[in-house]
């Protein structure tokens, strides 16, 4: 059984594969309804914004009744703050942590766009200083499991915890191989991701206005997601970009079939890129940088020395051209 805290107000697809149809999925909401609100009585408090929405009441009640209801031996914590909600149950805890939490604090006041946004962040980021420590090194959690060596290496020599207990993730979905079907006709490359979230925005941005002048030509590329007016105005003057908007499931996997390649030209952000690792594993090439390609181990996933724009061109038109060629 899955219990997921739903704060969105759009629901997004799910790829709930054959390996995981019999595990049940139960939503559970927060109590507030203003999350602008929220955010505002949230700078008066010293814990950060996500421990705060993890400690809201209904979520806690919630969770807690299922609990006791279902009396699992062992809790699987899918980030740092579901300690938050789990409080101070009983119940021996395994937790995964997707990346350093102050580095993520940081790169999301980097990379958004709003002054609010900024704020919010930066003060997070400030607040998570005194508070990462207490947060990550729980005594209750009998086991931590990184999604790279790098986040690995950080919190056991940062704070001390114990060796014994970590361990690294497979970093394995359970998404199915897809038959590649290129469009020859109508070729194109892929970007599969909402640049209504900053850092997919701040990577488009960083390609079109770095990475494209570096090359002689490209073809169309397809964004996917969700894409405001306002931020699609940003990129009106490049011409190769086609949005798109969200697609069903099945309507990605044949933009996942017929792409050249996925581009993943990320800059920023902390832990592993799921969108990376979901098209490698689905058997589809991905052109990305170093930096995203972290705790991601396939001949798919393909980049060059550096995070460099140059670089980032090169391998793409060398990934484009064994494609016209072969």
């Amino acid at each position: 059984m899955v219990a997921q805290i739903d704060y969105e107000s759009t629901k997004s697809h799910k790829r709930h594969d054959h390996i995981i149809q019999d595990i049940r999925f139960i939503d559970i909401k927060p109590a507030y309804k203003n999350r602008i609100k929220e955010n505002f009585k949230s700078v008066f408090s010293l814990k950060c914004r996500h421990e705060q929405l993890f400690s809201d009441i209904s979520i806690v009640n919630n969770l807690h009744a299922i609990m006791k209801k279902e009396k699992p031996d062992v809790v699987i914590a899918e980030s740092v703050w579901c300690l938050q909600a789990i409080g101070e149950l009983d119940v021996e805890i395994k937790l995964i942590v997707h990346d350093v939490v102050r580095n993520f604090m940081w790169e999301m006041y980097i990379s958004s766009s709003g002054i609010l946004k900024k704020m919010y962040f930066f003060y997070d980021w400030l607040r998570v200083y005194f508070r990462e420590k207490k947060i990550v090194n729980n005594p209750r959690v009998k086991e931590y499991i990184f999604l790279t060596e790098e986040d690995k290496d950080y919190y056991v020599s940062k704070f001390g915890i114990d060796y014994t207990k970590c361990k690294l993730a497979t970093n394995q979905l359970s998404v199915r191989k897809i038959n590649r079907n290129l469009n020859e006709a109508d070729s194109f490359l892929l970007f599969p991701g909402s640049i209504e979230f900053s850092q997919n925005e701040l990577a488009l941005k960083w390609f079109c206005n770095k990475v494209l002048p570096e090359m002689k030509c490209c073809p169309k590329i397809i964004v996917t997601g969700r894409a405001s007016e306002k931020n699609k105005k940003v990129f009106e003057r490049f011409n190769v970009l086609k949005f798109c908007g969200e697609v069903s499931l099945s309507e990605l996997d044949q933009l996942y079939s017929q792409c050249i390649c996925v581009i993943a030209p990320i800059i920023s952000g902390t832990g592993i890129k799921i969108k990376t690792l979901e098209a490698v594993q689905m058997g589809v090439p991905v052109v990305t940088t170093p930096f995203a390609s972290k705790g991601i181990y396939s001949d798919l996933c393909i980049y060059g020395e550096s995070d460099t724009p140059i670089e980032f061109a090169k391998v793409l038109t060398n990934t484009i051209s064994q494609y016209i060629s072969g």
